[in-house]
């Protein structure tokens, strides 16, 4: 009798169990996005697309730029065709770092998830500030530009780096002022593109060395792996 009444009260614990876990995994949780999470864009798109894990029941999404004003312009819309997709329509804030707030509530049992993921929107602005070639100086009297001597042109990075890229971009300590926010960092790598190791400036850069030294090292490093 009680062997009976103890096998009966572990199924229960078991059944309960199971359908707790059932309840866990049907939360509505974000799977995908267009701008993907922590991606660099150049250009800001006409809305914020975000792709579930679970058919949607309700959804909110609050898109919010780089001065901490929102720049959604509308209310979140659930596509009818595919139910596990979203989108708000935005308005571009500038360059910078922008915040997405997701709340859902799944189709399924109504159950709400919430979350947050975030990307950067770069300028299209050209990465220079050197001065234009004119008829009135031959071309034939200035100096050529090597990639080993890039000295000449990474305070003209820099200076446009620190220009293009919002107050907001939060600096990383230790790290050599002309390049010490994700954005520099990335104004100098586009700009050198094809030129430089960039894994080499990088790592350098995050160990607190020069930015002249990281990119005369990018430089070789890349050369050698090319020679």
């Amino acid at each position: 009798m009680f062997k009976r009444i103890a096998i009966a009260a572990s199924a229960a614990t078991i059944l309960v169990f199971l359908f707790g876990m059932t309840l866990v995994f049907a939360h509505a949780k974000y799977d995908s996005s267009t701008p993907a999470a922590e991606s660099t864009i150049t250009s800001m798109p006409a809305s914020v697309q975000v792709t579930f894990t679970e058919e949607l029941r309700a959804v909110t999404l609050n898109v919010i730029g780089p001065d901490g004003s929102p720049v959604s312009t509308g209310q979140a819309s659930i596509d009818l065709a595919e139910r596990t997709h979203a989108s708000v329509p935005v308005r571009s804030g500038g360059a910078g770092r922008y915040t997405v707030q997701w709340t859902s509530v799944s189709d399924d049992d109504g159950d709400s998830a919430s979350g947050s993921f975030g990307f950067t929107l770069m300028t299209t602005e050209p990465a220079t500030t050197t001065a234009p070639v004119t008829t009135t100086a031959p071309v034939t009297t200035t100096a050529p530009a090597t990639t080993t001597a890039p000295a000449t042109t990474t305070a003209s990075a820099a200076a446009t780096a620190a220009a293009a890229c919002p107050a907001t971009d939060k600096p990383e300590p230790g790290v050599d002022p002309r390049v010490n926010t994700y954005c520099k960092r990335q104004i100098v790598r586009d700009q050198y593109r094809g030129k430089i190791n960039e894994a080499t400036f990088n790592g350098m850069i995050a160990d607190g060395a020069k930015l002249e030294d990281a990119l005369s090292a990018a430089m070789e490093d890349l050369q050698g792996t090319e020679g």
